[in-house]
C-alpha cells in the first residue's frame, strides 16, 4: 500500500508526510518496510520517536527526517518553515548536513 502512495506522490507531483512513530511495532511476525526504503525521488518527511514503544510515561521523544527535499524549492520552503517554528516553541536542537 506504500508503494502505491509513492507512486500516486510521484505522478500528481505531491510530497508525502508519513507518521511512523509506532514502526518498531509490528506483530504476528510480520515486517515493517521504512518509507525511505520505498520512497525513490519522492518528497517526504517522517514523523519518528521512540516515545510510544519504550516504558517512558508522559514522555516526547520524537524526531522528523527529511527526505529529497532538494528535488523541490516549494517542499525545502515547507520544510524550513517547520523547523523554523519548532525552534522557536522548543529550541530544539537540528542535525544538518
Amino acid at each position: 500500500m506504500v508503494r502505491e502512495m509513492v507512486e500516486i506522490a510521484r505522478e500528481y507531483d505531491l510530497f508525502i508526510v508519513a507518521d511512523e512513530i509506532y514502526s518498531n511495532m509490528v506483530y504476528q511476525g510480520r515486517e515493517y518496510a521504512p518509507l525511505s526504503d520505498l520512497i525513490g525521488d519522492v518528497p517526504a518527511l517522517s514523523l519518528k520517536g521512540i516515545s510510544k514503544e519504550m516504558p517512558w510515561p508522559g514522555s516526547r521523544c520524537g524526531w522528523m527526517e527529511v527526505y529529497n527535499q532538494q528535488k523541490k524549492p516549494m517542499f525545502r520552503r515547507y520544510v524550513k518553515s517547520i523547523i523554523d517554528a519548532k525552534m522557536l516553541e522548543v529550541c530544539s536542537t537540528t542535525l544538518r548536513r
